[in-house]
């Protein structure tokens, strides 16, 4: 509906519509009202009265004005509804705070904590992990780690081995490294080292905490000036894979099916592994990340209370 021409006026200001009512500009002022538009929002447009000659039209015209008072209402009612629409969309799903009504006994707890070790052993972030709908918030699971050892070890492990992937994917960075990916490996390379000091394990649980890759020039070197991997059934190279996994000799060898007397006699060099057993400590050394999710399936393991064995078979 096309409104009447507004009155000329001096340049920069708006005309005041003091005597240029009509039902069908009022009719349109009262359907914008009840759609939900305020007043003031309403006025600030082209074309419209401003507020204070709204409001005399209002008091002046008995019977529109009443239809107009009634059209706030409604539009306010309008507003209100859809805040409410609004905000229940953008809730969190109520399961989040299930957390919070109740203390979770150890059972669901473990879960949780189990649910996160493989999301973090899967190379994601806590943060994202936590955000599902029957996932507690990061706070509350890392205050469950300070009170429950078991809890902390599983926790712990799955750091290990996100960093271990991490590592991995630096050596083969330099690996392949060449003039021409130079720039671009060493910006792979400090957003790799960023990650690993965000998501580095803190002593829940490991025996030690390694320390974090140089400067690119330095890890560069190192990695240039470092000496060949020693063989994959060497007691140097199985005991660099067990502590790469933050994991005593009892741990390791409940964990991937052996004994801990052999253990420690491959590590101590009094036995060499052979068989499936030389070809499992290959793929632990290169690949603990892959087989910490597999190692409860198909393998002899020995239950131990709080690790990271039964990541791969909680559904």
């Amino acid at each position: 509906m096309a409104l009447i021409p507004a009155p000329q006026s001096t340049p920069g200001m708006r005309p005041l519509f003091l005597d240029l009512f009509t039902p069908e500009l009022g009719e349109v002022i009262r359907a914008r009202l009840e759609g939900g538009e305020t007043v003031n929002r309403l006025c600030a447009q082209p074309g419209m009265p401003i507020s204070s000659t709204f409001y005399r039209w209002r008091a002046v015209h008995g019977d529109w004005g009443a239809s107009i008072v009634l059209a706030q209402q409604a539009g306010a009612r309008l507003r209100a509804r859809l805040r409410t629409e609004a905000a229940a969309a953008k809730a969190k799903p109520h399961a989040r705070y299930r957390w919070k009504r109740v203390t979770p006994d150890y059972a669901l707890r473990r879960a949780a904590v189990l649910e996160v070790a493989r999301g973090l052993a899967e190379g994601k972030s806590l943060e994202t992990i936590c955000t599902g709908p029957d996932m507690p918030t990061p706070q509350m699971m890392l205050s469950w780690l300070h009170e429950d050892p078991d809890l902390a070890l599983i926790y712990g492990e799955a750091r290990a081995a996100q960093r271990g992937a991490y590592e991995a994917q630096i050596d083969d960075l330099f690996a392949n490294l060449t003039r021409a990916n130079r720039a671009e490996s060493e910006q792979r390379f400090r957003q790799l080292r960023t990650q690993m000091s965000r998501r580095a394990p803190k002593g829940w649980g490991l025996e030690q905490r390694p320390p974090m890759p140089k400067t690119w020039e330095d890890a560069r070197l190192a990695w240039e000036g470092a000496e060949p991997a020693p063989p994959v059934d060497s007691p140097l190279a199985i005991r660099q894979a067990r502590k790469r996994l933050g994991l005593s000799q009892t741990q390791f060898a409940a964990r991937f099916g052996l004994s801990p007397d052999t253990l420690r006699n491959y590590e101590q060099g009094h036995r060499r592994p052979t068989g499936p057993t030389r070809v499992l400590l290959a793929v632990i050394a290169s690949e603990p990340a892959a087989v910490m999710r597999v190692v409860g399936v198909g393998l002899p393991v020995v239950p131990v209370s709080g690790t990271l064995a039964q990541v791969g078979i909680v559904t």
